[in-house]
């Protein structure tokens, strides 16, 4: 928001801002106290891929759900990493140059890169329409345990997030696609690149502050989770089966 106001650096991805935070009076507090609650992100996707949490099955569909919280836990565990390095040396851990450049050159250095990148995008590009259609229809609310007075609230926060965070997949998974089909590693990339994007198109700052805006519901959509998330366990589920 404050790039698209002119208040700030360019566009940025996770690490990025995760650093602005490090420059703060108790940045390696506060980015020691995230890579903690990053590692409890991890801990609940892996419960949610391995012991079915929530009920996804081991159908077509359950496998891809539960194949993308492997995924997301395998990726956030890194950033977690990164973030515990970062707090205790005060400097960053590793290169924050951008999404593009080292996952997608060795994956395109593979036997069949071009086609393994191709791949990944179509993934992601899955991701961001799950994302569109969960936000635009309401499907997160069955996952929530909150008053009605609440959800009034609650809905347009949680429609509008998960719609941004679904369109900024849906970039990420064409920049992937593009370098997958012009066997170009560079041209992929991730929420830096998509941000770039955005800003290059007509009316592109009024875009990208609408999206930044967007991604600001989906942190509020996560604290919403972290507060009224549903989870199922065996005796809920017999608690509300008795109940009917």
């Amino acid at each position: 928001m404050l790039a698209a106001l002119g208040r700030g650096g360019g566009s940025t991805d996770s690490r990025g801002a995760l650093l602005t935070l490090l420059g703060t009076g108790f940045g390696s507090v506060l980015l020691f106290i995230i890579a903690v609650g990053l590692v409890g992100y991890v801990v609940w996707h892996l419960f949610q891929a391995i012991m079915d949490t929530d009920r996804h099955g081991r159908d077509a569909k359950g496998l891809a759900v539960r194949a993308g919280l492997l995924v997301s836990a395998a990726t956030h565990s890194a950033l977690a990493v990164w973030a515990f390095v970062t707090a205790v040396t005060g400097v960053s851990a590793s290169d924050d140059s951008g999404g593009s450049g080292g996952f997608e050159s060795w994956l395109m250095q593979q036997p069949y890169g071009s086609w393994l990148v191709a791949a990944v995008g179509l993934c992601i590009v899955g991701a961001g329409i799950a994302h569109v259609v969960k936000g635009a229809t309401g499907g997160y609310e069955k996952w929530l345990k909150a008053a009605g007075e609440k959800m009034n609230w609650i809905r347009p926060i949680c429609s509008v997030g998960l719609v941004a965070r679904g369109i900024v997949f849906l970039i990420i998974g064409w920049l992937f696609l593009y370098a997958g089909m012009t066997v170009s590693p560079q041209e992929a990339g991730g929420l830096r690149e998509a941000f770039q994007w955005i800003r290059e198109l007509p009316f592109g700052p009024w875009l990208f502050l609408l999206m930044a805006i967007g991604l600001v519901c989906f942190g509020g959509y996560s604290l919403i989770q972290a507060i009224y998330r549903r989870v199922d366990t065996e005796q809920e589920t017999a608690r509300l089966q008795d109940s009917a």
